[in-house]
């Protein structure tokens, strides 16, 4: 899993931060507003406590690999769907990455190629490896 550290405010890059994390045997890349990414990353390290949480404006995208092999997609409704694919992208830099991983790009790849096209990506290229079953 790989990401960038670009953070904008509109049209505006604002400062870096990780997008990418590893929470137990999962890896988790996030792209969204930031309140909304904590919350739910919170949510995630406190073993996903019912009900999920709830902020008036969530408004974020994550992509988690599991150790056995499964990719899930999650939004601000807290509700996984399991992805068809073997890799995925999210965030304003999604199309670029995509597009390279569908040409054979590693994911570590594809956000540089996201970060060379797409003007709302941007910083370092951070990855995540999904840590072995326990």
């Amino acid at each position: 899993m790989a990401g960038d550290t670009a953070t904008t405010w509109g049209e505006t890059l604002t400062y870096k931060d990780t997008k990418v994390f590893v929470i137990g045997n999962m890896a988790i890349g996030c792209a969204g507003r930031s309140v909304s990414i904590e919350i739910f990353l919170k949510w995630l390290r406190e073993g996903m406590p019912e009900p999920p949480p709830s902020h008036e404006k969530m408004d974020f995208t994550a992509l988690m690999a599991h150790s056995d092999g499964r990719l899930e997609y999650w939004d601000e409704q807290f509700c996984p769907s399991l992805m068809g694919e073997p890799y995925a992208a999210s965030g304003a830099g999604m199309g670029y990455a995509l597009a390279a991983m569908d040409a054979g790009a590693s994911a570590e790849q594809a956000v540089a190629i996201a970060i060379k096209r797409h003007t709302n990506s941007g910083g370092e290229v951070v990855s995540v490896r999904v840590p072995a079953s326990f």
